[in-house]
């Protein structure tokens, strides 16, 4: 997480422990508060091991991380790299303008930008064992990651690039795709020019390929092309190959694994190898929700948690729902969802749960770590005007689908900002969540490590509010000892 106030980076492991103490981030600004990690436009950050690359408006820090909660130790830096202030301003996230299809847009949505002028530029920050890549506006270096020292610069390059970086070739691919560069990563020296789609075509990326995304079909009046084609683009090799023709009304989403899950409408879901361009499974999920219009995909151990469904539907306690992080600016991820939760295997699609969790407005917690063995949902209820709002939690074991916590009635102090850190303790066999701003107001789960049996997954539609226990996993919120499931 970035705290902005105090000009300071927080960075956590998998399971949500500090690595070290929070590392100074001199530039910031904005008096936006915290902010979670990614969702910062003020600064960029890359990590090759144990070494974390920061760069802000004032310049690029290297540091490398402590095996234990000591301060990280600072290695380099250098004032000259810094992000330009007049591209931050107002960009929060993104990659060089790219157009964002997250799992909230449909593929065959049709994209106008009647302005194609070259926007933003100088972001895209990679860390490999070849060298820190750092682009500029209209310029891009290489340093070497262990001593900040400048292995090559290469500038007057168009502007608003977009790089794709692997550890052979640099591709620079301008706003229309036309006569983009490709770099060698040893020397800067120019290999060819290659065209590449525009990038309102572009969708996700793996190392120097993308996904570029093709109507089949003239869209229809509502804008949507009726079908799609999807092509891994490899500018260094010159290559565009078929992943394959799909409803233009799929939601398409990074795994985090190198991989790409396209959701269609009719509940056929498809995961692609973005190394090679094949099919890793297809799999027809059952249950699928009426309307999708967000599709959210995590791994986890040996399967895929999969979070399908629309903002539309009520709270069954028909008070007003809030995201934790509509302050955070922590974007569409943290609103609130209404549809299923699936768990499928990672290498065939297999159904792991015998059916899906359902949910109703409820909001996916972003920052929750990804190695923890629950999924987190935590938002914020309202009841009436002048009704204090309440803190909502649910959490989901990824096993089963069933709720091991549910608590719809946290009652928040006056100084609480409602928000949430989740962290896991492998020793302890314990995940905590920790309300902050309110004192000594904490959720602590302890699982036994004993096995368990088949449990129902989690079902929310027509509940009434829920309180923690009756037949739930036993937390226990505020002071005490937890108690096992």
């Amino acid at each position: 997480t970035v705290d902005v106030t105090r000009q300071r980076l927080t960075i956590a492991d998998r399971l949500g422990r500090p690595l070290g103490r929070p590392l100074p981030v001199p530039g910031l600004g904005g008096g936006f508060g915290l902010q979670f990690l990614g969702q910062s436009g003020q600064i960029e950050l890359a990590a090759l091991g144990r070494m974390v690359f920061v760069r802000s408006v004032t310049g690029l820090f290297a540091h490398r991380l402590p095996d234990d909660t000591s301060a990280a130790e600072a290695v380099w830096e250098n004032g000259d790299l810094g992000t330009e202030a007049e591209e931050v301003a107002g960009r929060w996230g993104g990659v060089a303008g790219r157009v964002a299809r997250d799992g909230a847009a449909p593929l065959g949505l049709r994209i106008g930008e009647p302005d194609e002028r070259p926007r933003g530029g100088g972001r895209g920050m990679t860390a490999l064992p070849a060298g820190l890549v750092v682009p500029g506006r209209r310029s891009v270096a290489v340093l070497d990651p262990a001593t900040g020292d400048t292995i090559w610069e290469r500038g007057h390059l168009p502007p608003g690039l977009e790089w794709f970086v692997d550890g052979d070739v640099l591709c620079g691919c301008t706003v229309d795709g036309r006569d983009s560069l490709v770099l060698a990563m040893l020397d800067g020296r120019l290999v060819h020019r290659f065209d590449v789609p525009h990038r309102r075509q572009r969708v996700t990326a793996h190392g120097r390929r993308f996904v570029a995304v093709e109507p089949s079909d003239e869209p229809a009046e509502s804008g949507i092309a009726p079908r799609v084609r999807l092509d891994l683009v490899d500018a260094a090799d010159r290559e565009q190959r078929p992943l394959g023709v799909f409803d233009g009304r799929s939601r398409a989403t990074e795994t985090g694994d190198g991989r790409l899950a396209v959701l269609e409408p009719g509940g056929r879901l498809t995961v692609l190898d973005l190394a090679d361009g094949g099919v890793v499974f297809r799999q027809d999920l059952p249950a699928i929700p009426r309307h999708v219009e967000r599709l959210i995909v995590q791994p986890w151990t040996d399967r895929y948690l999969v979070l399908a469904g629309a903002a539309d539907g009520e709270d069954p306690t028909g008070a007003v729902v809030f995201p934790l992080e509509t302050m955070m600016l922590a974007g569409r991820t943290a609103a609130p969802l209404s549809g299923a939760v699936w768990a499928v295997g990672r290498d065939d699609g297999r159904p792991l749960w015998p059916g899906p969790a359902i949910i109703d407005q409820q909001c996916l917690h972003t920052a929750q770590p990804a190695g923890l063995p629950v999924l987190v949902f935590c938002r914020l209820l309202k009841t009436g005007d002048r009704g204090q709002p309440a803190l909502s939690v649910l959490c989901l074991d990824k096993r089963t689908g069933h709720a091991v916590f549910e608590d719809d009635r946290i009652r928040l102090d006056g100084q609480s900002t409602g928000d949430c850190t989740v962290s896991g303790d492998p020793e302890a066999h314990t995940v905590s969540i920790a309300d902050v701003g309110t004192t000594g107001h904490a959720l602590t789960l302890t699982f036994s490590g004993r096995p368990m049996g088949p449990r129902p997954p989690f079902r929310s539609r027509g509940r009434p509010p829920a309180k923690a226990g009756g037949g739930l996993f036993e937390g226990r919120v505020g002071p005490g000892r937890p108690r096992e499931e």
